[in-house]
């Protein structure tokens, strides 16, 4: 049996157990779970700025997919992640600017409301970091930004270079304010367990 066939079969079943129709957040869902669940054959290793951008990206679903993805899509620029990571930023600092009513819109099928950002597997697999950045900006009102981390922490950068040598927000941040804010909340939480000259 064909994988699309099987992939047909799984999401059939679970409309069938819901009695309905599945709107598009269950969709995705489904998709996602069903790929998560099927064995690869020398699987992606996983790059070590993988994760650094998995965070940066501005929707966080299906991780270990989308750390493979990203891992493929370093692999397709010949190892180059800061180029990925700037085009997540960028796409990042273009979806800030999406009017709220356009990025999460109420589903058809109910009253549930889903995120328009693609999910980060489905996105990088595509190769949409390579996309004209011009179409990344919908216009219109701007939907309120998420308040900053209260305080920088003082020692951030000796964490990141004592943790994380490699990490492109080293070479490319000198500013706490630049790093996204899943990001910052990520490194003070690591920072709380962390002891200096540890």
């Amino acid at each position: 049996m064909k994988q699309s066939e099987k992939l047909f079969e799984a999401l059939s079943a679970r409309a069938a157990k819901l009695g309905r129709r599945l709107n598009k957040r269950e969709w995705f869902e489904s998709v996602d779970a069903f790929f998560a669940s099927q064995k690869r054959r020398g699987g992606t290793a996983i790059h070590p700025d993988a994760e650094a951008i998995y965070l940066a990206y501005p929707r966080h679903v299906g991780r270990e997919l989308a750390l493979r993805a990203i891992s493929n899509a370093i692999d397709r620029a010949g190892g180059d992640s800061d180029s990925i990571m700037e085009a997540t930023g960028a796409y990042c600092a273009a979806v800030k600017t999406w009017p709220k009513a356009y990025r999460f819109k109420k589903d058809f099928n109910s009253d549930t409301t889903f995120d328009q950002v693609p999910h980060p597997s489905s996105w990088y697999n595509a190769g949409r970091h390579l996309d004209d950045r011009a179409n990344w900006p919908v216009y219109g009102k701007r939907s309120p930004i998420a308040a900053p981390v209260a305080g920088e922490p003082s020692n951030w950068r000796e964490y990141l270079l004592d943790q994380m040598p490699d990490c492109v927000y080293i070479k490319t941040h000198t500013e706490w304010a630049a790093i996204d804010l899943d990001l910052q909340q990520y490194i003070m939480q690591k920072m709380k367990s962390w002891k200096p000259g540890t």
